[in-house]
């Protein structure tokens, strides 16, 4: 429960436009339920599985967002100790009917998304 808290109050201090935001947490018994932010997208690892390869423009406007978002914590002097594809979320804050779309749909959106644009 104590690594749980840290991890809560070390979250709560990263306020970067690539990283989840921790919302709030709430402590009930002995579980902690944190509210962060949506990412509406899957991961990096869904995309890969999916697509096979990316483009080297995709990939450098992916790697540009993850680069900035790991200078943001490390100028708090925080490691993240777990940076693999399927920590790395997908967001897409100008298709927000992705969350209605049926697994499907949202695979063939990801299969097709240009994400140099």
């Amino acid at each position: 429960m104590e690594c749980i808290q840290k991890e809560v109050s070390i979250h709560n201090m990263v306020q970067s436009d690539q990283c989840v935001r921790l919302h709030s947490s709430i402590k009930s018994g002995t579980k902690i339920y944190m509210i962060q932010d949506y990412c509406n997208g899957y991961d990096l690892a869904v995309l890969l599985r999916l697509r096979k390869r990316l483009t080297q423009p995709e990939t450098s406007h992916i790697m540009r967002q993850i680069v900035q978002g790991c200078r943001d914590i490390w100028s708090l002097r925080i490691i993240h100790r777990d940076i693999k594809l399927a920590n790395i979320l997908l967001h897409f804050p100008e298709n927000p009917e992705i969350c209605t779309m049926t697994r499907q749909e949202k695979q063939d959106f990801l299969r097709s998304f240009d994400f140099t644009k």
